[in-house]
């Protein structure tokens, strides 16, 4: 009589673990071929920027691509070391991949074209937590600083630090109070009050950090 199997039970957190890594050889398996069939490759640091203005990039780019992956998926895929190069020198841009939100982008474009390309793109937009700030803001004293909102966000700002009361329903500043100073790191409270009051401190941008060229083996550290 034949014996029965038992089921194998396989935890999903291997599973999870197996698809995960296989995403990232994917990943890194695109970059390289994208970085054979095109003559530049850019490292470039984004700030601030949309899914409508990253959607509208990539089309511009076409046929060449944009990626957007963690730093270290990015680095592997150009190559750390000579020996692990994507191509003839081009491991020496893996350095440059680093920051808040670093990309990797393959085209045709020179870096003229491309740096307008990201010129056009630049709008002001709102700080977040952890940027640095180049203006003073002050939510001066009295009754008319917040007179656009309604009573029910007195406790909001009071949380938010703003010293506030609330006076026959309008929200009364007790004392000027500086949100930020000029040359000051936001945190997430000062970062929310900007947005709430309508401050765009920061601008939207991209910065060309290096690239190769594909046709003469070389990189260039912008």
């Amino acid at each position: 009589m034949a014996r029965s199997r038992k089921a194998k039970v396989v935890p999903l957190t291997k599973v999870g673990k197996k698809v995960g890594m296989d995403r990232k050889l994917e990943i890194a398996d695109k970059i390289r071929a994208a970085v054979a069939q095109n003559r530049f490759t850019y490292v470039v640091e984004m700030s601030h920027f949309k899914t409508e203005q990253i959607q509208r990039v990539r089309e511009s780019l076409k046929p060449g691509t944009m990626f957007m992956a963690r730093s270290r998926i990015m680095q592997v895929a150009l190559g750390v070391t000579a020996a692990t190069s994507a191509a003839e020198n081009i491991y020496k841009l893996s350095g440059l991949i680093e920051g808040r939100d670093p990309c990797v982008v393959c085209c045709g474009k020179s870096p003229e074209e491309l740096s307008s390309l990201f010129l056009g793109e630049r709008m002001d937009t709102y700080a977040k937590a952890g940027d640095v700030v180049e203006e003073t803001v002050v939510i001066p004293e009295g009754k008319d600083s917040l007179s656009q909102f309604q009573f029910n966000m007195e406790p909001l700002f009071r949380k938010l630090g703003v010293p506030t009361v609330l006076d026959n329903g309008t929200i009364v500043v007790l004392t000027d109070f500086v949100i930020c100073a000029a040359g000051e790191t936001l945190d997430s409270n000062k970062a929310r009050l900007l947005k709430l009051l309508d401050y765009k401190l920061a601008k939207s941008q991209c910065k060309l950090k290096g690239y190769y060229d594909n046709e003469n083996r070389t990189v260039k550290i912008c």
